[in-house]
């Protein structure tokens, strides 16, 4: 566990948008990959990631070649909307 110090003014929900755009804008993103683009630990950047993923705007994948997270495209209304049309 990291334990993480955090001004008033960052707000949580705005960590995880920015952390989901960035995953967004990447198609997909590694922890070492969004800490390079953010400028931050790469600890940091996993955490981040992973709150993500708990507040369900990312999935993930861990494979051989590492821990990779996606854009979460199933709980997209418009993904979801074209799944019923084509059932």
């Amino acid at each position: 566990g990291v334990k993480v110090l955090q001004l008033s003014s960052v707000l949580y929900k705005d960590l995880i948008k920015k952390t989901e755009g960035a995953v967004i804008d990447a198609g997909s993103i590694t922890s070492e990959e969004l800490a390079k683009l953010t400028g931050i630990a790469i600890v940091l950047a996993k955490e981040r990631l992973l709150a993500a993923e708990q507040d369900g705007k990312l999935c993930r994948d861990d494979s051989v070649e590492g821990l990779r997270f996606y854009p979460n495209l199933f709980l997209s209304t418009w993904n979801i909307f074209r799944l019923v049309y084509y059932l």
